[in-house]
């Protein structure tokens, strides 16, 4: 029986590999649009002003960007900030990668009075304090979108609520 054992049980003169000091990427789980960092005006895009808490913000409606993001200067106005573990990588769709390690969970901002609760993911965002983007979409579905005219239509309490998004600030009859 000793020698059928002897078999089985590892060699003390086999070495070992040693393990994978590299630590694993992270999978690119979260996408940018390119106006979402540029500040430039992109079809299915559209702005509004907003506030979270007391402080004003700029927000891109944003269907290029999959999720919802804040940007690191509004952030620290945030009271609850927790770190992403694992942090991810965001792609913006230039090819740029950022990194986002800390999020706001159940965050409350509004839009036009219509006050909304999300998870915000924090990133450095040069051109928007925040970017709505395709989960946000998603959670208020189904909606009416006018890209054109800037607005939407979505479900909000036991009703419809239609929000607008910032013009631009042609004269009425330019053609483009």
């Amino acid at each position: 029986m000793d020698e059928l054992l002897s078999l089985f049980t590892p060699d003390d003169d086999v070495e070992e590999p040693e393990p994978d000091t590299q630590p694993e990427p992270v999978e690119l789980q979260m996408m940018l649009s390119v106006a979402a960092v540029s500040g430039a005006s992109a079809p299915r895009t559209m702005s509004f002003d907003g506030q979270l808490g007391g402080t004003p913000i700029m927000i891109l409606l944003d269907s290029g960007s999959t999720h919802t993001f804040i940007s690191t200067v509004v952030a620290a106005n945030c009271p609850a900030m927790l770190p992403l573990n694992p942090p991810v990588q965001v792609k913006v769709a230039n090819g740029e990668v950022l990194t986002c390690s800390q999020y706001a969970p159940a965050a409350l901002w509004s839009i036009q009075g219509l006050e909304f609760q999300s998870d915000l993911k924090v990133l450095p965002l040069p051109s928007y304090d925040m970017i709505l983007g395709v989960d946000w979409l998603a959670s208020h579905s189904p909606m009416k979108i006018h890209w054109a005219h800037q607005w939407l239509q979505l479900p909000y309490r036991q009703g419809t609520v239609q929000l607008q998004g910032i013009l631009s600030s042609l004269p009425l009859g330019s053609l483009l």
